[in-house]
């Protein structure tokens, strides 16, 4: 009985062990998940940015080459309307961009979302699982083996005093 106990208290670590293996390879694997689709997201928004920036220089250039015609009064009012907006929108997409290229990077900083922290979280539950049934296991394989020594001294002792009653001289 004591044989079959064991076996099950095996079993039950080594289903927490498995466990616990597959939510460290699921937490390694998402992180790597994270990483890949946070860096292709950074690549996309640095380009669009770098893009953004590109024409907001040309339409910068554009509105102060447009207000010097102006000033030698051979420019046209709508033209510089016309160049402000375009300035104006070229900034805020430039500023949009920007903005966007920051939020990927933060979110690469912090590691990823939900996926991430539902990985952990999954990760840390198996780990404490598999520890417990480890501790668990070890304790009562330990209070059996007290136990048998306890038994095998009392039968001992037992031994002793039938030898010692019979007239044998025991150490």
């Amino acid at each position: 009985l004591a044989r079959v106990k064991q076996a099950e208290s095996q079993v039950t670590v080594l289903q927490s062990k498995a466990r616990f293996e597959a939510a460290s390879a699921n937490l390694d694997r998402t992180r790597d998940l994270v990483k890949l689709n946070s860096s292709k997201d950074l690549i996309a928004a640095e380009s669009s940015f770098t893009a953004a920036k590109a024409r907001f220089s040309e339409a910068d250039a554009t509105l102060k080459r447009t207000k010097k015609l102006i000033e030698l009064g051979a420019g046209a009012g709508k033209d510089l309307k016309s160049a402000q907006t375009m300035f104006e929108t070229a900034k805020a997409e430039l500023d949009v961009n920007e903005n966007n290229v920051n939020k990927i990077r933060d979110f690469i900083k912090i590691g990823g979302g939900r996926e991430l922290t539902s990985a952990e979280t999954e990760y840390k539950t198996a780990k404490a699982e598999y520890d417990f049934q480890k501790n668990i296991s070890l304790s009562k394989n330990l209070q059996e083996a007290e136990g048998e020594l306890k038994i095998a001294q009392v039968d001992a002792n037992h031994q002793k005093e039938s030898l010692q009653a019979l007239g044998v001289n025991v150490q």
